[in-house]
């Protein structure tokens, strides 16, 4: 480091007993002579953080001025801003740097390194400390104000927290010369024969995680207020190489298919996921309760999941995190809905397990107006309806439910039972009450019982 600007190399070194001395070099750039060292000077007086300084430079305000970094034996790190020149830094305060609401704590001999870790253009800390590991603190502010919230401990890219043993310093380089970031630490061993040392972390891989939307599905119509949690569904896995830790996930009501937060969310539509794993796929479970906001206009929109919405995991793309559907906000139409043990499509069952087979209706602009009911069981060539009559049950052929208003029909079970051996495929549809079956409005599902 150039310290004083005449294009010369010196030397600013940390001490064991809180000081830290600034070396100028007295010779060329290419053959550096020291003689001598003056302590680096706060307010006109000897600075001192009382034990096992940790300094690192850096232009933290983006002034173009050189400022200083200082970590402690207590595991905190103190800003240091040039009030002075670049060639003639000067030094009036001392701020402990913020984690959240708390002073950042590493627990003891913190040892700063400024780096944009995650490649977002802005500066992040790394810290290490007594025990060997290496502390990552992203900055959710600017590059130009850091902002930290939050910490996590670096890991190789097979999840193996990094711990050289004790005293981690360390700086970020390409090392190999390959392009990709790596680590070089200095550590203490302080077993019976203690010794020092250096190890070298070779990136080769991105230590992030990388969470992504697989596949989404939704209704293709509710009304306003209208609960559509049991008609979601959502998968997501983890691309990257490492564990990442909880996050949350938000449903949105959009003007169009870009999903970000400045959409409208939907009522109940967090979720809070506790980790995934490296290359851990899951399927995401909505709120049964969420909904589309009571007071929507009717129109076209788009809904969609945002994944880490609150922005709190460091990952190696943040554009995968969001994908819509479309999705009409008005029941211009009866909307029919069947569910075999609560889910759309095919479901495949032992003839010995017991099967529910529940229907529910959005009677949309509809509502009051009679209309045949139909519940048809099809296998093969040959039909079953259930009829609505006491007692309730199944009969052979094609026979109406029931005639009568439509009305918003809350989920309800025809049947709780064995189904026996077959593909049957069932119908739940309204039409006009004529008792002829046309299957104007209805929707389908599939039971292979073997």
């Amino acid at each position: 480091m150039d310290w004083d600007e005449d294009g010369r190399k010196d030397l600013i070194l940390g001490e064991r007993d809180g000081y830290i001395r600034i070396y100028l070099n007295t010779n060329t750039d290419a053959d550096p002579v020291f003689n001598g060292y003056d302590n680096l000077l706060l307010n006109g007086n000897t600075y001192d953080v009382g034990y096992s300084s940790s300094p690192d430079i850096c232009d933290w305000d983006n002034d173009g001025k050189k400022d200083l970094l200082v970590g402690d034996d207590n595991g905190y790190v103190y800003l240091l801003i040039n009030t002075g020149t670049n060639g003639a830094p000067l030094f009036t305060t001392a701020v402990q740097i913020q984690n959240g609401l708390s002073a950042l704590d590493v627990g003891s001999r913190a040892s700063p390194f400024v780096f944009d870790w995650n490649g977002d253009g802005k500066k992040d800390l790394l810290v290490g400390e007594t025990y060997g590991n290496l502390h990552y603190f992203e900055n959710i502010g600017s590059d130009e104000a850091p902002v930290f919230d939050g910490t996590t401990t670096l890991e190789t890219y097979d999840g193996v927290v990094i711990d050289v043993g004790h005293y981690s310093r360390f700086v970020v380089c390409d090392w190999n010369n390959d392009a990709i970031n790596d680590i070089v630490c200095g550590y203490y061993d302080t077993s019976s024969s203690p010794t020092g040392g250096v190890r070298v972390f070779l990136g080769g891989y991105d230590l992030f995680a990388d969470l992504a939307v697989v596949s989404f599905s939704g209704p293709a119509q509710a009304l306003p207020g209208q609960e559509i949690g049991d008609d979601v569904d959502l998968r997501i896995v983890n691309q990257g190489n490492v564990r990442c830790t909880s996050f949350e996930i938000q449903f949105y009501l959009s003007s169009d298919a870009d999903i970000t937060t400045s959409d409208e969310p939907l009522v109940l539509g967090e979720v809070d996921i506790p980790s995934l794993e490296a290359g851990e796929e899951i399927d995401v479970t909505a709120n049964a309760g969420m909904a589309i906001p009571a007071d929507t206009p009717i129109g076209t929109y788009y809904i969609g999941p945002l994944v880490d919405y609150k922005d709190v995991i460091s990952e190696s793309d943040e554009n995968n995190n969001a994908t819509a559907q479309q999705i009409l906000v008005d029941a211009v139409d009866p909307i029919p809905d069947i569910k075999i043990d609560g889910k759309d499509g095919t479901v495949v069952v032992q003839q010995t397990a017991e099967v529910s087979l529940t229907v529910s209706l959005l009677d949309g602009e509809m509502q009051g107006d009679p209309q045949d009911w139909w519940v048809i069981a099809k296998k093969g060539g040959s039909y079953y309806s259930w009829v609505f009559t006491v007692p309730w049950h199944w009969v052979p052929g094609v026979s109406r439910t029931y005639v009568g208003p439509l009305f918003d029909l809350a989920p309800y079970e025809l049947h709780y039972g064995t189904i026996p051996v077959g593909t049957w495929n069932i119908t739940f549809a309204v039409d006009a009450p004529d008792n002829i079956f046309q299957g104007t409005y209805m929707d389908e599902g599939r039971v292979i019982s073997f």
